[in-house]
């Protein structure tokens, strides 16, 4: 299955979908700025993105949480990621999660990329 792909395949492969979701995340924020990822994944999912990604995105300093009105402090990112179906069955979601407000939080970002599983905005 990983015989004939490159290491970003292999690590794609089997750190999904924290690997993509890093790599998409860090196309757009730079390396020495700060993200919130707002998370809708599970209570044991929370934990694992919360140390893969602050070590797949280092320097950047980053923050997962799985509660859509978290405070975003100084970051000048906000990026909201939506687990894989797979891993919401095994863990499913258990924070606090607002679509409707989630929406108004959003209105005034510019949408900075989109993604399969992560969209990520920018402050104006």
């Amino acid at each position: 299955m990983l015989a004939d792909r490159t290491v970003a395949e292999r690590a794609s492969v089997l750190d999904y979908p924290a690997f993509d979701v890093a790599h998409e995340i860090a196309s757009v924020v730079p390396a020495n700025d700060c993200v919130v990822v707002l998370a809708y994944a599970g209570p044991d999912a929370i934990a694992y993105y919360n140390a893969r990604l602050d070590y797949l995105l280092y320097p950047r300093r980053v923050r997962v949480t799985p509660d859509s009105e978290a405070a975003s402090n100084d970051c000048e990112y906000l990026a909201v990621f939506r687990d894989t179906g797979t891993n919401l069955d095994s863990s499913p979601f258990s924070g606090e999660w607002n679509e409707e407000s989630l929406s108004v939080r959003l209105a005034p970002l510019e949408l900075a990329h989109q993604g399969k599983n992560v969209e990520v905005y920018a402050a104006r």
